[in-house]
This record gives structure tokens, C-alpha cells and sequence, in this order.
């Protein structure tokens, strides 16, 4: 049997800055195949805040609580963002992607993710105003791996704000200083 050791993250995502509408974030750990969730989700949704201010500043307060059992630090988790924008129409569209990597030093970080969105043509624009909808990934795989991402017009959307705490268990039976 092989030996184990545990993570433990927990925290919240504070919110959002840079966007003009209102929003709501969905998120997801992806780990390694060496990792295991044992309690907690790995997935979740905000609720949907509006500015009331022209900062562009939304609170989200989305809890995060996640436990995870791993056999090797290869495949550490990442988590993956998806900010979805109101209209005034009511309509949804994309605000923008952006993952990071989960810190791998115990203790509480402060973390910024800096999102990007991708960028249609003039025709898809245009439809967009008129339409509504907005240009999107076919999967959520190309937010966090580098496969095909280079090829992809994009531009810089807002960013998410999240607070963790990083907690590791028997992690002695690794030869890793943490």
C-alpha cells in the first residue's frame, strides 16, 4: 500500500474587479491522478453580485473547503475560473478565464487571478450587441493546460480575488521540503 499525506484548502473567493456588469463566477480544482478528494467539493458557483459603484467591484464571499489524499506532489491542484457578465438586458455573456496554481507552502495566501477572454471577429461583435452572446471555449481543458492556448485571440478582462489557506498533512513520508 502506498503511503499518503493530505491538503487541506479552505478559504473563499473574495470577488471581482474590472467589470462593469454584474456577475458570477463558476470554479473547479483539477489535480493530478495521484490526487483524491475525500470530503468538500471540487466545484462550485457564486452567487451573481452587481457594482454599485464604478469601481467594478463585486463580493462574491464564495467559500472554498476542499481534502484531498495524494501519493505524489505531481499534478498539484489548480483552480480554474469562469466569470460570466449581466447585461442590462439580462442577458449572460463571458467575462473571462483564468486559473492559478494552488500554493504549495502551508499557510494563508492572497491570490489575484488575471483573466483573459477570447476575442471574436467584427461579425461575431456585431451579432453579440445585437444578439446577445459572446465567443467562448468549446471545453474548460484550455483554460489550465497550454494545448492549442497560443492560438486563441484574446484580450484582458478583470480579475478574481480569492483568500486560501493551505493546510498539509503527513507529508514526512515525502522526501519534499514544504
Amino acid at each position: 500500500m502506498s503511503q499518503t499525506a493530505d491538503a487541506y484548502f479552505i478559504g473563499r473567493i473574495i470577488g471581482s474587479t474590472g467589470f462593469s456588469e454584474g456577475t458570477f463566477c463558476r470554479w473547479w480544482i483539477f489535480a493530478g491522478q495521484q490526487w483524491k478528494l475525500m470530503n468538500g467539493l471540487d466545484r462550485g458557483q457564486t452567487q451573481t453580485d452587481c457594482p454599485n459603484d464604478s469601481s467594478g467591484s463585486c463580493v462574491w464571499s464564495h467559500p472554498i473547503d476542499a481534502y484531498y489524499e495524494f501519493t505524489g506532489i505531481q499534478g498539484w491542484p489548480k483552480i480554474s475560473f469562469e466569470v460570466w457578465e449581466h447585461d442590462s438586458l439580462g442577458r449572460s455573456f463571458l467575462g473571462g478565464y483564468g486559473f492559478c496554481a494552488i500554493p504549495m507552502t502551508p499557510g494563508n495566501h492572497d491570490i489575484s487571478v488575471h483573466l483573459w477572454r477570447p476575442v471574436g471577429t467584427f461579425v461575431e461583435d456585431l451579432t453579440a450587441n445585437f444578439i446577445g452572446g459572446s465567443p467562448h471555449l468549446r471545453s474548460q481543458e484550455l483554460v489550465y493546460t497550454p494545448n492549442d492556448r497560443f492560438r486563441l485571440k484574446s484580450e484582458s478582462a478583470g480579475t478574481v480575488h480569492l483568500n486560501l489557506s493551505v493546510i498539509l498533512g503527513r507529508t514526512g513520508n515525502f522526501p519534499v521540503n514544504f
